[in-house]
């Protein structure tokens, strides 16, 4: 053979072969994902903050149901990353879609809302799940889910690539909250001791104590404790010229504060701070659904996803305040409506 034909030769090889690498490239960074079936589609998303099973009905926040950003993955059967994106504010994320084949149980989708925190590197769901988070996710309100991609019965992939607008299936993930919601929901003077009726009673301040700002994406794992506290200062009169004023505990008043999981041996206290007439002012702490003789062992703290409301009832007696009060909670994941997560 001529040496100038092997140099031909030699030189179609060298263009296919970094054609075929072009290729290659292109479809790792197109974060596209194929695997054996005979048609394909894009999935994109939906979102949706817990679901409603009782009949109580606990509404999320604004900014509980606001979206900063949103990581999204794709995973294999075995839990690990075929592909992941990321997405900015609002409803950003709905433009997202991975391009997978049309075969149901073959793949699952994650996505955790707000984070601070890069996950992008995450090889796998394991690797994602015990992601650090810290104070910063925290603020954000930082939430997960995921689901299988289940496709409809009747759906319709496409064989062919070139010149074809290819499906989409929207599936939806239910996010959770990874921070539980503690809160004053009520406080208000039950009664005085004879003569002292005439005394002014004001809430002056609530404080949070041992907030866990660190927590694990898994919020069911046991990730440790970094404690910080919060002060929420108030003026709210509680009892004035002689007759209660009621509840003073508003929605633009309310003292709401947030924590990561915190089931260890420092729990979540909230501390009242009254002041009954020209007295100095008296602190009452309650430690957040602690269990004692009454609750038993299923009042473990605080949970995440969980929140927590103390209800406060006050008697004065002498120049000191003596309250009572109950703590319900109610776990969001049981009591929040379905729905869209909301714009800002």
């Amino acid at each position: 053979m001529k040496l100038k034909n092997i140099l031909s030769i030699l030189c179609v090889f060298f263009v296919a072969m970094s054609c075929s690498m072009e290729d290659d490239i292109l479809k790792e960074g197109s974060n596209n994902v194929k695997q054996d079936g005979d048609t394909e589609a894009y999935v994109s998303f939906n979102l949706s903050l817990s679901e409603m099973t009782k009949t109580q009905e606990e509404p999320a926040s604004t900014n509980e149901k606001a979206i900063q950003n949103v990581t999204l993955f794709l995973l294999d059967r075995d839990g690990n990353v075929l592909a992941v994106k990321t997405a900015g504010a609002n409803d950003d994320y709905k433009n997202v879609k991975f391009l997978t084949k049309v075969t149901n149980g073959a793949y699952e989708v994650l996505a955790v809302v707000n984070n601070n925190t890069d996950l992008t590197s995450k090889k796998s769901k394991n690797a994602i799940n015990e992601a650090a988070l810290n104070e910063n996710d925290l603020n954000a309100l930082v939430k997960v889910g995921s689901s299988l991609v289940v496709f409809p019965a009747n759906f319709e992939g496409s064989s062919a690539l070139t010149g074809v607008t290819l499906p989409v299936h929207y599936q939806t993930i239910k996010v959770h909250q990874i921070a539980a919601r503690i809160e004053l929901g009520t406080c208000t003077v039950k009664g005085f001791t004879a003569g002292l009726s005439d005394v002014n009673v004001s809430l002056v301040n609530v404080q949070l104590s041992n907030i866990n700002k660190v927590s694990y994406v898994d919020k069911d794992a046991d990730q440790g404790h970094s404690y910080k506290e919060d002060n929420k200062s108030l003026n709210v009169t509680l009892w004035e010229n002689g007759q209660s004023a009621g509840n003073g505990i508003t929605n633009k008043n309310k003292p709401v504060f947030y924590s990561f999981r915190n089931t260890n041996g420092t729990p979540i206290e909230m501390s009242l701070t009254f002041q009954v007439g020209n007295n100095t002012p008296k602190t009452r702490t309650f430690i957040i659904n602690g269990p004692n003789s009454k609750t038993g062992a299923d009042h473990n703290y605080v949970k995440a996803g969980y929140l927590y409301r103390l209800n406060v009832t006050v008697n004065v007696q002498g120049e000191d305040v003596e309250p009572t009060f109950t703590c319900s909670v109610l776990d969001w994941d049981r009591n929040f409506i379905t729905g869209d997560l909301e714009q800002n």
